[in-house]
C-alpha cells in the first residue's frame, strides 16, 4: 500500500516550487542564490527526493 498524500506533502512541493522559480531570477545575487540552493537541497532530502 503506498503512502497517503497529505496537506504537509503538498504544502513542501509548492515551497519547493517556490524556491526553485526564485532561483531562476537573472538579478538573484550570487549569496542569495546560495541559501536558496541549500534551502532546495535540505527539502528535497525531506521529502526523500535526493
Amino acid at each position: 500500500m503506498s503512502k497517503q498524500y497529505t496537506c504537509s506533502h503538498y504544502r513542501q512541493e509548492m515551497i519547493l516550487l517556490a524556491l526553485m522559480r526564485r532561483l531562476k531570477d537573472p538579478e538573484l545575487e550570487e549569496d542569495r542564490k546560495a541559501d536558496l540552493e541549500k534551502q532546495i537541497r535540505r527539502l528535497k532530502a525531506e521529502m526523500g527526493m535526493e
